[in-house]
């Protein structure tokens, strides 16, 4: 029960901020993030838009059908752990202290994929 509870808030959270990013672009100019022109444009909508409302929605009905929880746990550690991972080596490789946005992205992702794997394997 917890665990859908922890995937139904997941859930809610990525698709929410999916939403935002999608119908509001401009404001990923405030953690720095910016398009050059329109293909910028269609790009940061695809991915901080379109792909964090799917992976949400399928948060959320992992958390709903029993049957898809497993493997929807299964998906959430590949692909927090994987976005965690790929934050912190790109802070690595930029050699520069993280600023807020980037730790609290790194404190959020990592709690989540640590949750999440403990979720997985109590299922």
């Amino acid at each position: 029960m917890l665990s859908r509870a922890f995937m139904l808030v997941a859930g809610l959270t990525w698709l929410l901020l999916g939403l935002w990013c999608f119908l509001r672009l401009q404001a990923l100019g405030l953690i720095g993030i910016v398009s050059t022109g329109a293909t910028g444009d269609i790009e940061l909508r695809a991915l901080y838009g379109g792909m964090q409302i799917g992976f949400g929605a399928l948060m959320i009905a992992g958390a709903l059908r029993s049957a898809w929880q497993r493997g929807v746990l299964l998906a959430m550690a590949f692909m927090i752990g994987a976005t965690f991972l790929g934050r912190l080596g790109g802070l690595l490789m930029s050699g520069s202290a993280p600023e807020f946005y980037t730790s609290g992205a790194l404190l959020f992702e990592g709690s989540a994929a640590l949750a999440t794997l403990w979720f997985l394997r109590r299922s």
